[in-house]
């Protein structure tokens, strides 16, 4: 699968003159994908696989969180695929102020 075929298939809408400019990546399972502390520098799309977030307590334990807004790890529980798309990119194009990629 690429970019294209992705978007195509889950109906993101991400116009084709964008697509060069965002990177396909595919992350091995168990590897990070992010770590806590680390910057964020784009967008993650999930378009296959899974994974998990995770964040240390203060005994050091690690608790599995679904939706939250503390720093975090996440981990692939199988080879996952995204589409990243650049921040600068999303801050850039209008389209991307639409519902289906609202941060806010």
């Amino acid at each position: 699968m690429n970019i294209q075929k992705a978007c195509e298939q889950f109906q993101i809408p991400l116009p084709l003159s964008v697509q060069p400019l965002c990177k396909w990546l595919i992350v091995s399972s168990q590897a990070t994908i992010l770590q806590a502390g680390d910057e964020i520098t784009g967008l993650y799309l999930l378009v296959e696989g899974r994974y998990y977030v995770t964040t240390k307590e203060v005994t050091g334990k690690e608790l599995l969180l679904q939706n939250c807004d503390i720093q975090s790890d996440c981990t692939a529980a199988t080879a996952c695929s995204f589409i990243f798309i650049p921040l600068s990119v999303y801050v850039t194009y209008d389209f991307l102020q639409s519902e289906r990629f609202s941060i806010g």
